[in-house]
């Protein structure tokens, strides 16, 4: 073969590769993947792993295929990396929502939480096990699809005095706005309650007082922005109809929710001063005046979208709302939160059939008949948006703890409910120190509740004499290691006092700039340890407890694992955690400053 032969073929294989490569560019496989051509793009990354293409990449793909136990698989191969990316994390939490999975993602997202926002990753847990836990409470609820929703959207619904009112919105005219008219367990064709008495009013959502004589709604304008307007209500008609004087020119008022005496008014609007995009906001009538509206709070608002809110007043009162932010069902989401003083926290994720993958737009509850209506567009409706009804067939145990010594929320704490011996849920509390247990069967019962530097806490409960869809409060003080204790708790831990050092096991003199992060495999829990310029440090550690320590530096990490199990007495041990090739502790031969 001639040169001029050889070098020809060379420009040819070179041509080939160079084709190749411009067409797995990035414009390439994101056509690909908008034509739903996921396979074709999965096996040019597998065949390009691990040269360029990362496992995370190939995880996501896999999410997108909705084949989770793979996604899960590839996604541990890059497990150092996940809690570095909260997009990474998010969607890894998610597959393991989906496969049941939940304590696995806690486990290795911890492990490698070395420069990641722990409180995160917590939640993200917990958002994960409320997804778990809620997908075994639909038993739990009477649920069914309103007998006159149809194929246009019923997107809204409202009280009208103790009775439900939903919008529906056609193709073509006005939306209507209906009344649910029920006979025992039956319903009747729907009533319209509004006679367009002020013109072609595009009314999206509306909202009555509890006197049904004063009323709320938003409607479309010419310019195709949402505003506000109040009114009196007198046999279908709108009177006396004026707009909410506190409107931001260029936004979007939507959403307007009244309390019972008609004297606050809440609203979703994406005026300036906000948290995300669609923000909750609340404004009083005071001497005949409306106040200029205030944030709700990042309690209820957050860098996504809030709306829709309904007041519920009683001996607590309620604020349910929807969001799309993560960590929910999917879409947007239905949210309750309960006031305490002057603002709104508890916030609390309702559980399906409540909540869906799709979008759920809005909901109002009745307590003295226990029923519920939402609106939703889910999958198996009549077309669009459908109106709802759920009836609660479980009680709801309220479990909040709180530091006995500081009265202040224990949030990440550990949580057993037990009957009969049974376990009938486990999961840790929210960052207000809150969970929510739902429980379908009368029962006698006990909560065990486990965190790291308290002592253990027992309290039996009992739900026998609670009526379905009551709540009822548990609440626990949970006392610190270091505070003095007033009742002796069940089944006390031992403390075990460590005095440690970290030590390079070739030369024996301290790991310089090494850090020490903790990680409880019996309470899934994690510490960092202060570590200091000579490798000491210093811990307490609960007795029959197995740990997972990892030594940090800028060069290198060590794991190693560590029992307190054989403790049975209160002690101090002096260690020695000893790195090279590997780590390894052992009893301190010397503790010399």
């Amino acid at each position: 073969m001639t040169m001029k032969k050889c070098l020809f073929i060379l420009l040819l294989l070179c041509t080939g590769l160079s084709l190749h490569a411009r067409k797995w560019d990035s414009l390439y496989i994101n056509k690909l993947l908008l034509q739903g051509e996921t396979d074709k793009v999965l096996q040019y990354y597998l065949s390009e792993y691990p040269n360029g293409i990362t496992a995370s990449r190939i995880a996501e793909l896999y999410v997108l295929s909705k084949d989770f136990p793979k996604a899960i698989q590839w996604f541990e191969r890059d497990s150092a990396i996940l809690p570095t990316s909260k997009n990474l994390l998010t969607a890894y939490a998610e597959a393991c929502r989906i496969t049941g999975q939940c304590a696995r993602f806690y486990n290795v997202a911890l492990r490698h939480a070395a420069t990641t926002d722990i409180v995160y990753i917590n939640t993200l847990y917990t958002h994960c096990e409320q997804m778990l836990q809620s997908s075994m409470q639909m038993a739990t609820y009477e649920f069914d699809n309103y007998a006159y929703n149809t194929g246009s959207d019923e997107s809204y619904i409202s009280v009208l005095r103790n009775h439900p009112v939903f919008i529906r919105r056609e193709n073509t005219g006005a939306p209507q706005v209906w009344q649910v008219v029920r006979q025992y367990q039956q319903f009747a064709p729907p009533v319209s309650v509004y006679k367009n008495s002020v013109g072609a009013w595009n009314i999206r959502s509306i909202s009555f007082s509890k006197d049904g004589n004063t009323v709320a709604f938003a409607a479309v304008q010419p310019d195709g922005l949402q505003k506000i307007f109040l009114a009196d209500y007198l046999g279908g008609q709108l009177l006396n109809v004026r707009p909410f004087p506190h409107y931001v020119a260029g936004s979007i008022q939507q959403t307007p929710a009244l309390n019972a005496k008609a004297n606050e008014l809440y609203f979703a609007s994406n005026q300036s001063g906000g948290y995300g995009k669609m923000d909750i906001w609340k404004s009083k009538l005071e001497n005949g005046q409306w106040s200029k509206p205030e944030n709700a709070g990042d309690r209820i608002n957050s860098t996504a979208s809030e709306s829709s809110p309904f007041l519920l007043s009683g001996q607590t009162e309620q604020l349910f709302f929807v969001s799309d932010k993560p960590g929910g069902a999917g879409g947007f989401d239905i949210y309750k939160a309960t006031r305490k003083g002057n603002s709104w926290q508890s916030v609390e994720w309702l559980p399906a059939p409540i909540n869906s993958e799709a979008d759920e737009m809005s909901i109002i509850f009745d307590p003295a008949v226990k029923t519920g209506y939402f609106t939703s567009d889910r999958s198996g409706g009549k077309g669009g948006f459908d109106v709802y009804r759920y009836v609660p067939q479980q009680v709801t145990l309220r479990l909040q703890l709180t530091d006995s010594a500081t009265a202040q929320p224990l949030g990440f704490a550990a949580w057993k409910l037990f009957a009969e011996e049974r376990l009938l849920g486990e999961g840790i509390t929210n960052d207000d120190g809150e969970a929510y247990l739902a429980v379908a069967d009368k029962k006698n019962g006990r909560i065990e509740i486990q965190k790291e530097q308290y002592k253990d806490a027992v309290q039996s409960i009992s739900w026998l004499q609670a009526s379905v869809g009551d709540t009822l409060a548990v609440s626990l003080k949970i006392v610190p290691v270091s505070a003095p204790a007033t009742v002796q708790p069940v089944q006390s831990p031992v403390i075990i006092q460590i005095q440690g050092r970290i030590v390079d096991s070739l030369t024996g003199q301290p790991v310089k700039g090494a850090s020490l992060r903790m990680y409880n495999l019996t309470s899934r829990k994690i510490r960092e340890v202060d570590v200091d310029a000579t490798g000491r440090f210093s811990i307490a550690l609960f007795s029959g407890q197995e740990y997972e320590w990892l030594v940090k530096t800028a060069q290198q990490e060590w794991q190693v694992e560590y029992s307190t199990k054989s403790e049975t007495m209160a002690n101090t041990l002096h260690i020695e955690v000893m790195c090279g090739q590997k780590a390894f502790i052992r009893t301190s031969l010397q503790d010399k400053p």
